[in-house]
């Protein structure tokens, strides 16, 4: 990983961290910008199509990343691990076809499912992490911190403004309008807006 298109101003720890990418495509994984905020040790990227314009922000260990797409994916992806939970790190799965005009996502002890042929306009948030972790200081470990999951199904836009909050499950087919909030399991082939996300057709 050091290799690539990396800003590690401070030397932080990547040991074992890899990306892997198809053969002589070494000018097109450079466009992937990585920048570590911290230690992120055995963090692992399979590139089987190189996207245009994804930027990855590490602050933990043991995050990985699926990419299938080749198209513009015009997102910022912050994996955070907290300290001695190296079981929290995040995974996201990029599926093929996808077009993305303005992402950001926030994960920590998240996986991100995103299948074929979406698409996403700008200023979105996909919100699967905390803000403000809180730790059990006897135990050490972390208040809720069940894994959680985000779903977005093949052919489904997402409109400007909107957020993906845990447990959102978008069906197949289906619209996320302009700033609405998706926080549960949607059903395939309709439109959803609101805050939070209900189905109007």
């Amino acid at each position: 990983i050091s290799e690539l298109n990396i800003n590690n101003p401070k030397n932080l720890n990547l040991d074992g961290s890899t990306v892997w990418y198809p053969t002589g495509q070494i000018a097109a994984i450079k466009n992937i910008k990585f920048t570590v905020k911290g230690a992120s040790k055995n963090c692992s990227f399979f590139f089987l199509k190189i996207p245009k314009a994804l930027s990855i922000y590490l602050n933990g260990d043991c995050n990985k990343l699926l990419c299938l797409s080749s198209g513009t994916q015009k997102a910022g992806i912050t994996m955070t691990t907290p300290p001695n939970h190296p079981h929290a790190g995040s995974r996201v799965i990029m599926g093929e076809g996808g077009y993305m005009a303005g992402v950001r996502m926030a994960l920590m002890n998240t996986d991100v499912v995103i299948k074929k042929d979406t698409l996403w306009s700008d200023d979105i948030l996909v919100q699967g992490a905390n803000s403000h972790v809180i730790i059990d200081l006897p135990s050490q470990k972390i208040s809720g911190e069940k894994r959680q999951r985000i779903v977005v199904n093949e052919h489904v836009w997402i409109g400007r403004r909107s957020v993906l909050m845990q447990k959102a499950d978008i069906g197949k087919g289906s619209i996320l309008g302009t700033a609405a909030v998706a926080t549960r399991k949607y059903p395939e082939f309709r439109a959803i807006v609101g805050n939070p996300g209900v189905v109007v057709g």
